[in-house]
Protein backbone atom coordinates (compact mmCIF):
# COMPACT_ATOMS: atom_id res chain seq x y z
CA UNK A 1 0.00 0.00 0.00
CA UNK A 2 1.24 3.59 -0.03
CA UNK A 3 -0.45 4.73 1.98
CA UNK A 4 3.48 2.05 7.01
CA UNK A 5 6.17 1.26 10.82
CA UNK A 6 8.74 1.69 13.58
CA UNK A 7 10.84 3.58 15.99
CA UNK A 8 11.79 3.63 19.51
CA UNK A 9 9.38 0.75 21.07
CA UNK A 10 7.35 2.18 24.12
CA UNK A 11 8.07 6.21 23.15
CA UNK A 12 5.06 8.16 23.13
CA UNK A 13 3.90 9.93 19.64
CA UNK A 14 2.84 13.24 19.73
CA UNK A 15 0.02 13.85 17.39
CA UNK A 16 -1.29 16.48 15.12
CA UNK A 17 -4.63 17.47 15.61
CA UNK A 18 -6.50 19.41 12.42
CA UNK A 19 -8.51 22.26 13.24
CA UNK A 20 -12.11 22.27 11.90
CA UNK A 21 -11.51 25.43 9.62
CA UNK A 22 -8.40 24.93 7.85
CA UNK A 23 -5.33 27.18 8.56
CA UNK A 24 -3.44 29.24 5.69
CA UNK A 25 -1.22 26.98 5.59
CA UNK A 26 -3.51 23.94 5.11
CA UNK A 27 -5.13 26.05 2.32
CA UNK A 28 -1.58 26.60 0.84
CA UNK A 29 -0.91 22.82 1.10
CA UNK A 30 -4.40 22.48 -0.70
CA UNK A 31 -3.75 24.50 -3.75
CA UNK A 32 -0.09 22.64 -4.24
CA UNK A 33 -2.12 18.90 -3.75
CA UNK A 34 -4.59 20.42 -6.80
CA UNK A 35 -1.19 21.59 -8.80
CA UNK A 36 0.18 18.48 -8.27
CA UNK A 37 -2.82 16.31 -9.13
CA UNK A 38 -3.20 18.64 -12.24
CA UNK A 39 0.34 17.74 -13.86
CA UNK A 40 0.36 13.73 -12.92
CA UNK A 41 -3.01 13.66 -15.11
CA UNK A 42 -2.70 15.63 -17.93
CA UNK A 43 0.12 13.75 -19.37
CA UNK A 44 -1.85 11.01 -20.72
CA UNK A 45 -1.17 7.81 -22.22
CA UNK A 46 1.49 9.81 -25.12
CA UNK A 47 3.17 11.86 -22.88
CA UNK A 48 1.39 14.44 -24.25
CA UNK A 49 -1.64 16.77 -22.74
CA UNK A 50 -4.50 17.72 -25.21
CA UNK A 51 -7.02 20.29 -25.15
CA UNK A 52 -9.42 18.30 -23.21
CA UNK A 53 -10.22 19.47 -19.68
CA UNK A 54 -8.19 17.36 -17.28
CA UNK A 55 -9.47 14.39 -15.69
CA UNK A 56 -8.19 15.33 -12.16
CA UNK A 57 -10.25 18.06 -11.72
CA UNK A 58 -13.53 15.86 -11.06
CA UNK A 59 -11.09 14.56 -8.12
CA UNK A 60 -10.11 18.02 -6.25
CA UNK A 61 -10.47 18.26 -3.10
CA UNK A 62 -13.99 19.43 -2.26
CA UNK A 63 -14.49 22.64 0.73
CA UNK A 64 -16.09 21.33 3.64
CA UNK A 65 -13.99 21.08 7.64
CA UNK A 66 -11.30 18.83 7.58
CA UNK A 67 -12.22 16.08 10.57
CA UNK A 68 -10.15 15.75 13.95
CA UNK A 69 -6.75 13.64 13.40
CA UNK A 70 -5.98 11.77 16.15
CA UNK A 71 -4.74 8.41 17.74
CA UNK A 72 -6.36 5.43 16.62
CA UNK A 73 -8.26 2.68 19.09
CA UNK A 74 -9.12 -0.67 19.07
CA UNK A 75 -12.87 0.85 18.90
CA UNK A 76 -11.90 2.04 15.78
CA UNK A 77 -11.21 -1.41 14.33
CA UNK A 78 -14.47 -2.06 13.12
CA UNK A 79 -14.85 1.32 10.76
CA UNK A 80 -10.80 1.01 9.94
CA UNK A 81 -11.65 -2.88 8.56
CA UNK A 82 -14.70 -1.53 6.49
CA UNK A 83 -12.77 1.30 4.63
CA UNK A 84 -9.62 -1.50 4.34
CA UNK A 85 -12.44 -3.73 2.81
CA UNK A 86 -13.50 -1.34 -0.05
CA UNK A 87 -9.79 -0.69 -0.98
CA UNK A 88 -9.29 -4.03 -1.22
CA UNK A 89 -12.24 -5.03 -3.65
CA UNK A 90 -12.26 -2.21 -5.62
CA UNK A 91 -8.88 -0.31 -5.63
CA UNK A 92 -5.16 -0.98 -6.09
CA UNK A 93 -3.54 1.00 -3.27
CA UNK A 94 -3.73 -2.69 -1.65
CA UNK A 95 -2.68 -5.95 -3.16
CA UNK A 96 -4.65 -7.82 -0.61
CA UNK A 97 -7.38 -9.87 -2.49
CA UNK A 98 -9.20 -10.63 1.10
CA UNK A 99 -9.71 -8.05 3.36
CA UNK A 100 -9.09 -7.91 6.72
CA UNK A 101 -11.09 -8.79 9.79
CA UNK A 102 -12.17 -7.10 12.67
CA UNK A 103 -9.82 -8.85 14.99
CA UNK A 104 -7.16 -8.65 12.77
CA UNK A 105 -7.50 -4.84 12.80
CA UNK A 106 -7.62 -4.31 16.33
CA UNK A 107 -4.86 -6.37 16.92
CA UNK A 108 -2.38 -4.23 14.41
CA UNK A 109 -3.55 -1.60 16.07
CA UNK A 110 -2.54 -2.97 19.86
CA UNK A 111 0.31 -4.03 18.13
CA UNK A 112 1.53 -0.42 16.74
CA UNK A 113 0.46 1.22 19.50
CA UNK A 114 2.99 -1.18 21.30
CA UNK A 115 5.70 -0.45 19.53
CA UNK A 116 5.46 3.00 19.34
CA UNK A 117 4.26 2.98 15.68
CA UNK A 118 1.94 5.84 14.83
CA UNK A 119 -1.41 4.97 14.06
CA UNK A 120 -4.21 7.74 13.25
CA UNK A 121 -7.49 8.49 12.46
CA UNK A 122 -9.63 11.17 10.62
CA UNK A 123 -12.69 11.34 13.14
CA UNK A 124 -15.51 13.03 11.30
CA UNK A 125 -18.41 14.61 14.35
CA UNK A 126 -20.97 13.49 12.25
CA UNK A 127 -19.54 10.39 10.46
CA UNK A 128 -17.24 8.79 12.20
CA UNK A 129 -14.30 7.58 11.14
CA UNK A 130 -13.49 9.34 7.64
CA UNK A 131 -10.49 8.05 6.67
CA UNK A 132 -6.97 6.46 8.65
CA UNK A 133 -2.67 5.86 8.45
CA UNK A 134 -0.65 4.43 9.84
CA UNK A 135 3.70 3.93 9.59
CA UNK A 136 5.61 0.61 10.11
CA UNK A 137 8.89 -0.28 9.88
CA UNK A 138 9.87 -0.60 6.57
CA UNK A 139 11.32 -4.26 6.68
CA UNK A 140 11.83 -6.21 10.16
CA UNK A 141 15.79 -6.74 10.38
CA UNK A 142 17.35 -4.35 12.37
CA UNK A 143 19.23 -2.20 9.82
CA UNK A 144 15.69 -0.65 8.89
CA UNK A 145 14.87 0.65 12.52
CA UNK A 146 14.63 4.21 11.34
CA UNK A 147 12.89 3.75 8.05
CA UNK A 148 9.52 3.41 7.99
CA UNK A 149 7.08 2.98 5.28
CA UNK A 150 3.45 4.71 4.92
CA UNK A 151 -0.03 3.42 4.13
CA UNK A 152 -3.45 5.81 3.58
CA UNK A 153 -6.91 4.70 3.52
CA UNK A 154 -9.69 7.35 2.86
CA UNK A 155 -13.48 6.10 3.23
CA UNK A 156 -16.07 6.50 -0.09
CA UNK A 157 -17.91 8.86 1.47
CA UNK A 158 -15.09 11.00 2.65
CA UNK A 159 -13.17 11.67 -0.70
CA UNK A 160 -12.12 14.65 -2.08
CA UNK A 161 -11.99 16.30 0.64
CA UNK A 162 -8.22 16.69 0.99
CA UNK A 163 -8.53 14.01 4.21
CA UNK A 164 -5.43 12.35 2.81
CA UNK A 165 -3.17 14.99 2.57
CA UNK A 166 -4.50 16.13 6.54
CA UNK A 167 -3.42 12.77 7.11
CA UNK A 168 -0.15 12.53 5.55
CA UNK A 169 1.17 15.61 6.76
CA UNK A 170 0.17 14.29 10.95
CA UNK A 171 1.58 10.61 9.91
CA UNK A 172 5.05 12.62 8.98
CA UNK A 173 5.29 14.60 12.35
CA UNK A 174 4.21 11.13 14.55
CA UNK A 175 6.76 9.29 12.57
CA UNK A 176 9.97 11.55 13.44
CA UNK A 177 8.90 11.93 17.05
CA UNK A 178 8.84 7.86 16.63
CA UNK A 179 12.32 8.38 15.92
CA UNK A 180 12.23 7.35 12.49
CA UNK A 181 14.84 9.23 9.89
CA UNK A 182 13.15 8.38 6.33
CA UNK A 183 9.64 7.34 5.00
CA UNK A 184 8.68 5.40 2.36
CA UNK A 185 5.88 5.48 -0.25
CA UNK A 186 4.86 2.04 -2.04
CA UNK A 187 2.05 3.10 -4.04
CA UNK A 188 0.69 0.15 -5.63
CA UNK A 189 -0.95 0.55 -8.70
CA UNK A 190 0.88 3.86 -9.57
CA UNK A 191 -2.45 5.79 -8.44
CA UNK A 192 -2.31 9.35 -9.62
CA UNK A 193 -3.93 10.72 -6.65
CA UNK A 194 -1.75 9.04 -4.57
CA UNK A 195 1.27 10.42 -6.09
CA UNK A 196 0.39 14.09 -6.02
CA UNK A 197 -0.80 14.15 -2.42
CA UNK A 198 2.79 12.49 -1.66
CA UNK A 199 4.27 15.02 -3.72
CA UNK A 200 2.93 17.69 -2.52
CA UNK A 201 3.89 16.77 1.30
CA UNK A 202 7.67 16.87 -0.11
CA UNK A 203 8.18 13.31 -1.44
CA UNK A 204 10.35 12.71 -4.24
CA UNK A 205 10.48 9.95 -6.79
CA UNK A 206 12.13 6.85 -5.53
CA UNK A 207 11.61 4.66 -8.85
CA UNK A 208 9.28 2.42 -10.32
CA UNK A 209 8.69 -1.41 -10.65
CA UNK A 210 6.34 -2.25 -13.75
CA UNK A 211 3.84 -5.11 -13.74
CA UNK A 212 4.30 -6.21 -10.13
CA UNK A 213 1.14 -6.91 -9.32
CA UNK A 214 -2.03 -8.31 -11.07
CA UNK A 215 -5.15 -7.04 -9.70
CA UNK A 216 -8.78 -6.18 -11.20
CA UNK A 217 -7.90 -8.26 -14.75
CA UNK A 218 -4.73 -5.79 -15.53
CA UNK A 219 -0.90 -5.80 -14.56
CA UNK A 220 -0.20 -2.73 -11.91
CA UNK A 221 3.02 -0.92 -11.35
CA UNK A 222 4.21 0.10 -8.34
CA UNK A 223 5.88 3.71 -7.55
CA UNK A 224 8.66 4.37 -4.81
CA UNK A 225 8.54 7.55 -3.36
CA UNK A 226 10.95 8.99 -0.29
CA UNK A 227 10.35 11.62 2.11
CA UNK A 228 13.52 12.55 5.32
CA UNK A 229 12.46 12.75 8.34
CA UNK A 230 14.25 15.08 10.97
CA UNK A 231 17.51 14.81 10.40
CA UNK A 232 17.75 12.59 7.91
CA UNK A 233 20.64 10.66 7.13
CA UNK A 234 22.59 14.05 8.04
CA UNK A 235 23.74 12.28 11.01
CA UNK A 236 23.74 8.92 12.70
CA UNK A 237 20.76 7.70 14.70
CA UNK A 238 20.25 8.10 18.11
Amino acid sequence: PCLAEQGAAGKPIAFLFTPLVPSLSQGRSILRTKEAERRFDTRGTSGVSDDKPPRIRQNLPMPGPLPRIEAATVDDAKAIASIYAHHVARGTATYDTEPRSVAATAAMITDYRARGWPFLVARDEEAGVAGYAYARQFRMRPAYDWTCEDSIYIAPHAQRRGIGHALLGALIAAAEDAGFRTMIAVIGGAEPGSIAVHAACGFADAGRLAATGWKHGRWLDTVFMQHALGEGSATPPA
